[in-house]
């Protein structure tokens, strides 16, 4: 549910706030339509051994019983379905095709993704050997999608499956699509089913057993399924790759491209003309940037850091600012003092900010933050964003605790 939140500024004050939110909102709606012309532009002219999964993870189907007691409610359990539609080139008679992927491990993150996506390759290469390259689609929360496992699994993808990969998102809060349908009509399906006594669903088992009913039945949608231990599995194989880095600026990506291990390249919107759909590397098309998804040993890491301050237009400046904080800071918050809901001040894209802690990572000592954002005419107070600005951090970007929280001000929008 939208909230409208009133705010009274100055007048100068005003003009600079809405010049700044206009340029913004432009931006946004350039993106929109960039990304929906340049998918419509693949889904038309899909090479030959080629396919595009437009993927999203459906609201949980809760289990229910035709005549149950009133505690039941309370108790039913859930099963996950992640929908996907694969688009095939016209050479195909059957164009399109839809799947569901069913589990009772109800976790929506990117290890149950490449759980899900590790079997839709090996149904999709069963069909066609030849498959040369995967477009992914979806759209873009941090928790699921858009993060350092999805990106390091795209630069993997070629040497792990055999052929290359490419990763799209949809911007934020344009991301609906047919898989919401897809969804949508599958969960009607098996609670009408219920209701009318023809099954009962009270586990992923039992969902799976009421799909295969249905397909006998007629039903052009597809199944899969994977349960704990197949997570489990999941899990333990991408831990035991080398720890990706956070990528900076992953917020504003939108095209994932890989480029070997540990490497992809990004942009800020997709790009299918005929050189960039064959190969970007002889395309002429700017806005392409690499990057190395695990620190280099040795004095390679100063090149990297340098090649990272170019990419992300970082000034003399800019990395004087962060020495002195380095100099001034006397040692790291100690990663057992932070827990969730800590308020703390932290480092993001040179420029530090509040914000409270969401979760933390002792393996690889980063902490994701919920950031707030600068107001006032000179950015001397914080608020909290209409979109939620989430993101993983390294630890040692954490400058300090603040033990109270700060006492907001004013009386519609609590500004800090």
């Amino acid at each position: 549910m939208s909230v409208f939140e009133k705010e009274t500024l100055p007048k100068a004050d005003f003009c600079i706030k809405f010049d700044k939110d206009l340029a913004e909102f432009r931006d946004h709606v350039d993106r929109v339509h960039t990304q929906y012309s340049e998918l419509k532009r693949l889904r038309e002219n899909l090479p030959e051994n080629e396919v595009l999964i437009w993927m999203d993870f459906a609201e949980n189907f809760g289990c229910v019983s035709v005549e149950e007691v009133q505690s039941a409610y309370w108790n039913a359990a859930m099963v996950s379905l992640h929908t996907m539609v694969v688009y095939y080139p016209a050479s195909k008679d059957n164009r399109i095709q839809s799947y569901v992927a069913a589990s009772d491990v109800l976790s929506h993150n990117a290890v149950a993704v490449y759980t899900i996506l590790n079997q839709m390759i090996g149904i999709l290469v069963e069909e066609n050997p030849n498959l040369k390259r995967i477009h992914y689609l979806s759209d873009s929360p941090t928790s699921q999608y858009r993060n350092k496992t999805i990106f390091q699994f795209i630069a993997m993808h070629e040497e792990e499956f055999g052929m290359p990969a490419r990763w799209n998102y949809l911007e934020s809060g344009h991301g609906k699509g047919p898989c919401d349908g897809l969804g949508a009509s599958v969960k009607r399906a098996a609670d009408n089913a219920v209701k009318q006594g023809k099954t009962s669903i009270q586990s992923a088992d039992d969902f799976m057993e009421w799909a295969r009913r249905a397909r006998e039945s007629g039903s052009k949608v597809k199944y899969i399924f994977y349960n704990q231990e197949d997570y489990d599995i999941s899990e333990k194989f991408l831990s035991e790759r080398i720890t990706p880095i956070a990528v900076k600026g992953t917020f504003k990506i939108h095209y994932v491209i890989g480029n070997g291990i540990n490497e992809v390249y990004s942009r800020v919107t997709s790009c299918y003309c005929n050189k960039c759909m064959v190969d970007i590397s002889t395309s002429t098309c700017e806005g392409y940037t690499l990057h190395r998804l695990v620190k280099d040993m040795g004095t390679s890491g100063v090149v990297e850091a340098l090649e990272n301050s170019e990419q992300e237009g970082e000034t003399v400046e800019d990395r004087n600012l962060e020495e002195e904080v380095e100099m001034n800071r006397q040692e790291t918050v100690a990663l057992d003092k932070l827990s969730k809901d800590t308020w703390v001040a932290a480092m993001y894209e040179r420029k530090w900010y509040i914000g409270q802690v969401v979760d933390i990572d002792e393996n690889d000592k980063e902490v994701q933050v919920k950031f707030m954002t600068e107001t006032g005419r000179y950015g001397e107070s914080f608020k909290w964003p209409k979109e939620d600005d989430i993101i993983w951090i390294k630890l040692d970007n954490i400058l300090c605790i603040i033990l109270s929280p700060p006492n907001p001000s004013g009386k519609r929008i609590k500004i800090w």
